[in-house]
């Protein structure tokens, strides 16, 4: 009897489970909503300097430049082809009213973290999992954990951490640590599946689809370190407080 009713209870879960991404994805919402955070990114974020960074648009090229590296040129560096500020798989993949912001930030230690935020628009398919990008990139997975980090306005945010190596040749193995989160208008998560559940709440009680952004931050990991850790938390402390919206 008690296995009986196991077995039922597991099909009515799986059937909410299914019914639920059938109507998050057949679902249309009437109106688009707020989102959560600003794409503007400040120019200083604790004792760290914010730089832009500009992409090549030639295929054949594609590489990328702090503005301070390009000392006011407007041109590639080096094919000499144009500039913007986000990049040609970016500009390919992603809905035309998807929002980027991006920026280099630097100490005065030399210690650089990256930064970037993804804001959807009416679609969703902006934002995904960094498991399903980051190996399409050439990037391994050795690692994730969730962090919970403190932050500067007295809350605090989990993310995603992954330990990730690029490269297989000896010389040329690049290792980081990235951080990750996904926020929607006054709520956030480091789970894409708990995204997706809010996502769902939203159209189909509120009829409403609020814009989410996808907040990645990453850093160059030393083996054997820890350092880098602290430091994407010291710096997400005083990041996501400031671009948060109240």
């Amino acid at each position: 009897m008690e296995k009986a009713c196991t077995k039922h209870c597991l099909l009515v879960i799986v059937l909410m489970a299914v019914t639920g991404v059938v109507l998050l994805c057949t679902t249309r919402s009437t109106a688009v909503g707020e989102a959560g955070v600003s794409t503007v990114l400040p120019e200083m974020v604790g004792q760290y300097r914010g730089i832009d960074v500009r992409f090549c648009q030639r295929e054949e090229c594609m590489a990328e430049f702090t503005v301070d590296a390009l000392e006011g040129k407007a041109f590639c560096l080096s094919c000499g082809g144009p500039l913007d500020d986000r990049s040609v798989a970016e500009k390919r993949i992603l809905p035309s009213d998807t929002l980027i912001a991006k920026k280099q930030y630097v100490d005065d230690k030399g210690n650089v973290i990256f930064v970037s935020v993804v804001l959807s628009g009416k679609e969703q398919r902006s934002i995904h999992r960094a498991q399903r990008c980051l190996p399409a990139q050439g990037y391994a997975i050795e690692e994730s954990s969730s962090v919970s980090v403190p932050l500067a306005d007295g809350g605090a945010i989990d993310v995603a951490l992954l330990n990730l190596r690029h490269g297989s040749a000896p010389g040329q193995v690049r290792l980081s640590s990235y951080a990750y989160w996904f926020v929607g208008k006054d709520k956030a998560t480091s789970s894409h599946f708990e995204r997706l559940r809010l996502m769902a709440v939203d159209r189909i009680v509120h009829n409403v689809s609020h814009r989410w952004a996808y907040i990645a931050v990453s850093t160059r990991r030393e083996p054997g370190g820890g350092e880098d850790v602290e430091r994407l938390k010291e710096l997400i402390s005083v990041l996501y407080p400031a671009i948060k919206k109240k």
